[in-house]
């Protein structure tokens, strides 16, 4: 995994639970373009695309699908150790 970082990986995890780069930039307090750059970094750091980009937003592939519980077991396990 080539220049994988953990910012990218979050930034996937909230686009994938708000089915867009708009509402996910809203929940993060960052810009719209932040996000995607965020998303195209991680889709080339892994050389799989994550999401169909479809006209109602963005969609899990099935690599997404398969990315997203291990990135949310990565984020369950951050906050274990912050408590």
């Amino acid at each position: 995994m080539n220049n994988m970082k953990w910012n990218d990986l979050r930034v996937f995890s909230v686009v994938a639970s708000a089915g867009s780069l708009s509402a996910a930039a809203r929940e993060l307090g960052i810009s719209q373009p932040t996000v995607g750059r965020h998303i195209d970094s991680l889709e080339s750091a892994l050389n799989k695309r994550l999401f169909d980009r479809q006209s109602r937003g963005y969609v899990l592939s099935d690599h997404g699908l398969e990315l997203l519980p291990k990135v949310e077991a990565m984020e369950r396990a951050a906050f274990a150790i912050e408590e």
